[in-house]
């Protein structure tokens, strides 16, 4: 028995012999088998024939993978040996690429559509939840938009602590608007056609491809094409359909984030704790234009005199205190 494998090991050491073992992904190797990081007895080697050279300058080196062995340009390594393969993978990823950008466009459309339909349905309901027209003074002044947070900082580095406790700040100030510059809910959710809610899976089987797919001569290659078509669209309909969600989410957030900025104003107002802006009306009985070509007469006009400002005198506050379906002024 240690004769045998006594036998076995020079016979590995004095003809280069390698073991099969399974290589790590994109471990590049020459053909040789001989492992360059590994310090190998030098031993004194035939000279080589022709055949040799020419046959090591061809096949150089070759890149080994789980799913595929490729080499060098010039090489004629085991891809090349099967051009029907190439053509197959050709015609593969091209399908795959169209089949991918087709489902991601379908995947916004079908989103919208379906959204669409539901807020044109319950489009009352969301009048109630989110009633900006109603926030406007007289119809007309968009109020002041009011930020609530805790803020707190060190300086001096890290010597000195401060806490803000409780901060307003008027982040929007008041302006005038008109009919047609009115924000709604519609205009933040539905300004650009995307929304962020739970969509009904689809069947996928019930849908026509659109493009024109790109079938080979192969039968077997077909299957393959079909196979890459119809899993890439899948990917391309999911992602379209994510990052329409997550597009039309952020426009939710942002309009409830703004209503209640505009509500916070109306309790502080109620409160007194902040001042109104301070609006001037100016009325014109008659004028015209410079080239004598318009009349106006009783032209009326409001303007801004005064921003919105925070009151500090705390007794003229007032506190309210909250209690079951009514609010009981205290002071």
């Amino acid at each position: 028995m240690k004769k045998t494998v006594s036998l076995i090991l020079f016979s590995v050491l004095s003809f280069g012999f390698t073991l099969n073992v399974n290589l790590p992904r994109q471990m590049v190797l020459p053909v040789t088998g001989q492992d360059p990081k590994q310090n190998p007895v030098k031993q004194k080697t035939p000279p080589k024939t022709d055949v040799q050279e020419k046959k090591e300058e061809k096949t150089k080196y070759i890149v080994t993978d789980e799913t595929k062995v490729v080499g060098n340009t010039d090489i004629d390594d085991l891809t090349l040996k099967d051009p029907a393969l190439n053509i197959c993978q050709a015609f593969v990823s091209e399908n795959s690429s169209n089949a991918f950008d087709y489902g991601y466009l379908q995947g916004k459309a079908f989103t919208d559509l379906y959204i669409g339909g539901i807020l044109v349905k319950y489009k009352k309901y969301m009048d109630i939840l989110f009633p900006l027209k109603d926030l406007y003074v007289q119809g007309i002044l968009e109020p002041p938009a009011v930020e609530k947070d805790k803020s707190e900082y060190t300086y001096d580095n890290g010597q000195a602590y401060r806490n803000y406790g409780v901060r307003y700040k008027v982040i929007k100030p008041a302006r005038f608007v008109t009919s047609k510059t009115k924000k709604s809910w519609e205009d933040f959710i539905l300004g650009n056609p995307d929304i962020g809610y739970y969509l009904k899976p689809v069947n996928f089987s019930n849908l026509n491809f659109k493009f024109s797919i790109k079938w080979s001569n192969d039968p077997v290659c077909n299957d393959k094409i079909y196979k890459a078509v119809v899993d890439n669209f899948k990917k391309g309909f999911k992602q379209g359909e994510s990052e329409t969600q997550m597009s039309y989410s952020l426009r939710l957030t942002k309009l409830q984030n703004y209503l209640n900025q505009l509500y916070l104003y109306n309790e502080l107002y109620y409160r007194r704790v902040i001042n109104p802006p301070v609006i001037g009306e100016f009325t014109t009985p008659v004028y015209k234009t410079e080239d004598g070509q318009t009349l106006v007469i009783n032209e009326n006009y409001y303007k801004i005199i005064k921003p919105a400002k925070f009151n500090t005198e705390t007794k003229k506050w007032k506190v309210f205190l909250i209690g079951h379906n009514k609010i009981q002024e205290i002071r």
